[in-house]
């Protein structure tokens, strides 16, 4: 039968557009959208529109739509369209569009949008294009059709939807001109002028940019001052001494720096920097006329007499200037002229155009001559003037400057004649005075026939000839011949008497200092003292003698040879010892001030009879031949007529010396006075290198009268040899030295408080010299305290047994000597000393402390604080013991060695360099310190096995076990990331005490270079890679292997321990154990992560209990012996592959992962012949064959799934009903199938399958076809 049948085509559905979707065009930067488009920029359209992708804005119900936009409007306020239909090798102009006239463009690959926006504009375009959704049923892209007509069957939606724009600015701000607000003209120092730079837009500046200007020698920066926010920017620039410049300009079209500062515009755009070219019209020497000129000059100065001092004014003298004033010469008395030498000094540095010079004394001796008269003219019409020679300014090389700069002179002084002495044995006769004043040139300045002396019998002798003098105070002349007799019968005494009694003196007549003019003359006179009449007495055998002191409470003999004696000419001649001294004190350059000191204690030995003891008569025998006195260290012998040159030397021979609080060494002077005038010394050394601190006193004069200070002890020391001991006395016990400015000590030396325990030393800092040490010393239970700092580059010691405290921040960078007692610190060593601490001594820590390395063999009592070792990136080695409750951080390049039993708790931190464990019974390091290595530092094991705390460290760390074991205490969780090496004979152990805590060894551990192995005992060791694990055995003895992630194949053999293991792979991880695992523990597979057992483990005995996640295995002994036995919990599997036959009893449990099956049959045909416990409702699948050959029993049901083939060939007795979910169930057993009780379901598209021969029993649930 036939028929006919009408054909109709489809009808075409308008798109829908979803206009709540909110498209939004493409932004552009400002430098690309002011262009017109080439290449594939803009917006795509389909991005505009799109049915399903990832605007999903259109829908369509007809078969297969397509989709675009017809272009109804878009906003051209700022800017102009252009489209591509092919990728951007075209681009055409928009133009004008509307509802009637709207653009067609299709939503593809090729087909896009620009915006070209107009110069300058940058923002966001509102409804920057109005579109409709395009069907593609009728039109054509790229042309303009009526699409006003819309929605039902035609092509376009309905709804129109718009798109905005954002066009970003990132078009950089540029310098357009640099001028200047100052007006044209010339400028000097001290001038300011204000200079602009313009930008092409607003900027915002921050900081403070810097402009360098083209300024001569020296080119001057200047800075910022005003102007963000606007497009001129403001620096102002103040002239400076040596600045100069035709036409000011700045240096270079680089000038303009930032100076760590920025100059964006709004946009936030970094201004270009670059200014226009020198000299050009926009340029600062191309739009300015302004010329700087510092060339100093001298206008004129005034010159007081009286004060001694030359001012000088000018111009362009800068604050500061220098001056050379050998270059400035004065014009004065008759035309001569004087150039000052460097006798003479600025005293007043240049301020405002004007310095003072003070006069010195050749100087004021030649220029008060030439001024000699007050006003600007001299005596004799001369007009004074200063001239300066060329560079008289240095700082600025200034010009000669050499007339019209007239000089005003005030205060000119009368010369006087204040003392006279003669000689009467040289016949030098000298005269003292003041405003003496020198003729400059060559001339006779002191006019000698105007002086007369008056002597013996108030004789008189005029003088004869004339001086040349160079000072202002004195002047000498030699007398000889006649002269030099008449006076010499004038004056014939020593003293100011002459031998009748007549009083010595000199007068002078008018012009007697010949430059001088008005009348100077004294008729009154001055006296005059004379001297060389008498011969001194003299001392042998005696003087330079040195002895040494005997130590607190002894006395000394002050003779060092027994053979001193004395002498006079006239003593011993005509006249005779009445009258005549001999003074024994301390030297004044013994450091007193008067040159005695009560503390000394003179004894007048036994040669003859003394009485009393401060004061008394001397005699020999019974003849008396002097008396003394001997009290605040002065011995002082008055001898009378009986007193002879022997019994003199013999009484001085046996003065003996004492002092229980020495300063160091003493100079005693002997002082013999002939009684007539004369007199002679001896000075003898008392040698001691012990110096007494006495007082609290701080002051840097050396005196010990008053009590000697620690500056004065310090003082005292550096001017003697050998290494002295300065010794605080018993008063200051409890007591506190403050210093109030820096001491420096200079050579090795020793401060010993053992009479001043409590003793503080505080204030400023102590400065050891390098090359030298400090050694401070107490004794047992004495205390010292050194607050103040102790800097330099000198060292410390630390001897007796008593308690040095320092506290004062220490830089010192010396070594630092701990040989006995006890040394506290809290950053009270410098960061770079290197330590050592003998055996028997202690270093307390009070607070953190940093030092350069440790060594030595005592004790470091750490408290709670942090010890910083190695910063000096030197190796050593500490065989002591560290203790306490604080902290160890190994710092610097060298090794430090600890080698004693550490008892410390607080963390050991390995920053840098290598930490070296050596004690032979493993305690280098407490068990519980928790230790951390930093990249590039190693912790070290060199001879013997140890214990630590928690371990952690870096990718750059290296554990460096040699052959030794290491067992970590890991009472909290940590990761170690570094390299682990060691031999085979080495070992890790991981015990976490605190329970459930994790060493993690992370992806970047290297333990590639470990041949050892590891052991878990207690917590969780977590690994990302094999290389994480060594080469060596890994032992779970009560412990948890964690592996994160893809670890791949892990070749190391695995024991388990009787404690059993764990072994847990995170989910969607994997590993897989090749090596052998053995062991009589239990094994514990848990976490959702694959686990691949390949090996023969058949060294394995214990149980495995399968707890999550999936277990494959590849060998038929993976799971180990039948000992043991294998568990599959609920939500586990264990998956066989490889066709391989299974002898361990199996309990499953469960549908496995994902429902994926609790045994599952992966790949070959596989045999299970232990067997099957169905401990719960269990799920057997199958990709491949799989037989079941041992009993199945349990009460629970069995599932088959997959489609493989399940073959149960053993005489099973399980109770719960059989599921053939899919594939082949094959019965190898009337019992196959369990007890008949429950039955057996066949779901449809599975088969049950019977073998040959084979009856059942079983009550089957058939569906389908099989």
């Amino acid at each position: 039968m036939t028929s006919d049948a009408a054909v109709v085509g489809p009808v075409n559905n308008a798109p829908t557009l979803d206009n709540t979707k909110t498209p939004v065009l493409t932004g552009e930067n400002q430098s690309v959208a002011v262009n017109t488009p080439t290449g594939a920029v803009g917006t795509l359209v389909s991005s505009l529109v799109n049915i399903g992708g990832a605007l999903s804005n259109v829908t369509d119900s007809d078969s297969s739509p397509s989709t675009g936009i017809a272009l109804t409007a878009t906003n051209t306020a700022n800017g102009s369209w252009y489209y591509t239909t092919d990728g951007g090798s075209n681009w055409t102009a928009v133009g004008s569009v509307a509802g009637n006239s709207a653009l067609l463009l299709k939503a593809d690959a090729n087909t896009r949008l620009f915006f070209k926006a107009n110069s300058g504009y940058s923002g966001t375009v509102s409804s920057a294009v109005t579109f409709r959704a395009w069907d593609q049923t009728s039109g054509t892209a790229g042309s303009k059709v009526d699409a006003s007509t819309n929605g039902g069957s035609t092509a376009f939606s309905t709804a129109t939807d718009t798109a905005d724009i954002t066009i970003t600015d990132n078009v950089a701000p540029t310098v357009s001109s640099v001028s200047s607000s100052t007006s044209n003209g010339t400028y000097g120092i001290g001038s300011s002028i204000s200079i602009q730079v313009t930008f092409s837009e607003a900027v915002t500046v921050t900081g403070t940019p810097q402009l360098m200007l083209e300024t001569g020698t020296t080119d001057r920066t200047i800075n910022y001052v005003s102007g963000t926010g606007t497009s001129t920017l403001t620096f102002t620039y103040t002239v400076q001494a040596g600045d100069t410049s035709a036409d000011l300009d700045y240096l270079s079209t680089t000038a303009l720096v930032l100076n760590s500062g920025t100059i964006k515009d709004a946009a936030g755009n970094d201004a270009t920097l670059t200014l226009p070219a020198t000299g050009s019209g926009s340029s600062l020497g191309g739009s300015k006329a302004i010329v700087i000129d510092t060339a100093p000059t001298i206008t004129s100065a005034t010159y007081n007499a009286s004060t001694n001092t030359l001012v000088v004014t000018g111009t362009n003298i800068s604050d500061g200037a220098t001056i050379d004033v050998t270059k400035l010469t004065l014009t004065g008395q008759g035309g001569s002229t004087y150039t000052l030498t460097s006798d003479s000094s600025v005293t007043s540095a240049p301020s405002s155009n004007s310095f003072t010079i003070t006069l010195g004394s050749t100087d004021q001796a030649y220029v008060e001559g030439l001024l000699n008269k007050n006003g600007t003219t001299a005596q004799g019409g001369t007009t004074y003037n200063l001239a300066g020679a060329v560079n008289w300014d240095s700082t600025q090389s200034a010009a000669a400057d050499s007339t019209g700069n007239l000089v005003t002179v005030s205060n000119t002084q009368k010369p006087t004649i204040s003392a006279v002495t003669y000689n009467a044995s040289t016949g030098v006769l000298t005269v003292t005075g003041t405003n003496l004043v020198h003729q400059s040139g060559a001339g006779n300045d002191i006019d000698l026939t105007k002086l007369t002396i008056t002597g013996q019998g108030s004789g008189t002798a005029a003088l004869t000839g004339a001086v040349e003098i160079t000072s202002a105070t004195s002047f000498s002349v030699t007398l000889s011949g006649g002269t030099k007799t008449s006076v010499d019968a004038l004056l014939n005494k020593d003293g100011t008497l002459s031998l009748g009694g007549t009083t010595y003196k000199i007068t002078s007549a008018d012009d007697w200092n010949g430059p001088i003019y008005g009348d100077i003359s004294d008729s009154t006179g001055v006296g005059i003292t004379v001297s060389g009449n008498n011969s001194a007495p003299v001392i042998n055998n005696l003087n330079n003698d040195s002895v040494a002191w005997a130590g607190v409470g002894s006395t000394v003999t002050l003779d060092a040879g027994t053979a001193a004696a004395v002498s006079d000419t006239e003593n011993d001649g005509a006249t005779t010892w009445n009258g005549a001294s001999l003074t024994v004190q301390r030297s004044a350059t013994s450091g007193t001030a008067s040159g005695a000191w009560s503390a000394d204690v003179f004894g007048l030995g036994s040669s003859y009879t003394v009485t009393g003891t401060t004061s008394g008569t001397i005699s020999d025998g019974s003849t008396q031949f002097a008396t003394y006195t001997n009290t605040g260290g002065v011995l002082t012998v008055t001898f009378d007529a009986n007193a002879t040159a022997t019994r003199i030397g013999t009484l001085m021979r046996g003065i003996s010396y004492r002092n229980d609080t020495p300063a160091g060494d003493a100079t005693i002077r002997f002082t013999l006075n002939d009684g007539h005038s004369a007199s002679t010394t001896a000075d003898v050394k008392v040698a001691t290198n012990t110096i007494y601190v006495t007082g609290t006193g701080d002051g840097s004069t050396v005196d010990v009268t008053d009590g000697v200070g620690l500056r004065e002890a310090v003082a005292i020391a550096a001017g003697q040899t050998g290494t002295q001991t300065i010794v605080f006395g018993s008063g200051l016990v409890g007591g506190t030295i403050t210093l109030g400015s820096s001491l420096a000590i200079g050579e090795s030396i020793t401060f010993d408080s053992d009479a001043a325990s409590g003793l503080t030393i505080s204030g400023s800092a102590i400065t050891v010299a390098s090359g030298t040490t400090l050694t401070l010393t107490n004794g047992a239970g004495d205390t010292l305290t050194i607050a103040s700092k102790l800097t330099g580059s000198g060292g410390v010691a630390k001897t007796g047994a008593g308690t040095l405290t320092l506290t004062g921040g220490n830089d010192y960078s010396g070594a630092t000597d701990v040989s006995g007692g006890t040394l506290t610190a809290s950053g009270g060593i410098g960061d770079s000393s290197a330590v050592t601490v003998a055996s028997g001594a202690t270093l307390n820590l009070s607070g953190d402390e940093t030092v350069g390395s440790l060594a030595g063999a005592g004790g470091v009592t750490l408290g709670s604080s942090t010890l910083s070792v190695g910063g000096a990136n030197t190796s050593t080695t500490f065989d002591g013991i560290i203790s306490g409750t604080g902290s160890l951080t190994k710092a610097g390049t060298g090794t430090l060695t600890l080698t004693g039993t550490n008892s410390y708790t607080g963390a050991t931190s390995i920053s840098a360099g290598t930490l070296a464990l050596n004690s032979s019974g493993g305690t280098a390091l407490s068990d519980s310190s928790a230790v951390s290595v930093a990249s590039g530092a190693t912790l070290s094991l060199t001879s013997a096995s140890e214990t630590i705390g928690p371990l952690s460290g870096v990718s750059g760390g290296t554990l460096a076990l040699g052959g030794n074991a290491l067992t970590i205490s890991q009472t909290s969780s940590q990761t170690f990331s570094g390299a682990i090496t060691g031999t085979s004979s080495a070992s890790l152990t991981l015990n976490a005490n605190a329970g459930a805590t994790t060493l993690t060894l992370d992806g970047t551990t290297n333990s590639t270079g470990f041949a050892g192995g590891i052991t878990v005992t207690a917590g969780t060791l977590l690994v990302t890679s094999d290389n994480n694990l060594g080469a060596g055995t890994l032992t779970l003895n009560g412990g948890l292997l964690r592996m994160s992630g893809s670890v791949g194949t892990i070749d190391n053999t695995v024991a388990i321990g009787s404690g059993g293991g764990t072994i847990s792979i995170a989910s969607s991880g994997s590993a897989t154990l090749s090596g052998a695992i053995s062991g009589s523990g239990s094994l514990t597979k848990a976490a959702a992560g694959d686990l691949t057992l390949s090996g023969n483990n058949s060294g394995f005995t214990g149980a495995f209990a399968i707890n999550a996640g999936t277990v494959t295995i590849s060998h038929a002994n993976a799971l180990g012996s039948t000992a043991g036995g294998t568990t599959v919990a609920d939500g586990a599997a264990l998956a066989l592959s490889g066709g391989i036959t299974v002898t361990e009893n199996l309990t499953l449990s469960g549908s496995g992962v994902s429902s994926g099956g609790a045994l599952i049959s992966a790949s070959g045909t596989n045999t299970v012949s232990g067997t099957v416990t169905l401990n719960a409702d269990a799920t057997v699948t199958t990709t491949s064959g799989l037989t079941l050959s041992g009993v199945v029993s349990g009460s629970s049901a069995l599932t088959k799934a997959g489609t493989g083939a399940l073959t149960l060939s053993g005489d099973n007795t399980y109770t719960g009903a059989t599921t053939v979910s899919a594939g082949t169930l094959i019965a190898g057993h009337a019992n196959a199938l369990g007890t008949a009780a429950a039955g057996t379901t066949v779901a449809s598209g599975a088969t049950l399958a019977v073998g040959s021969g084979i009856t059942l029993a079983e009550n089957l649930t058939v569906s389908g076809t099989g």
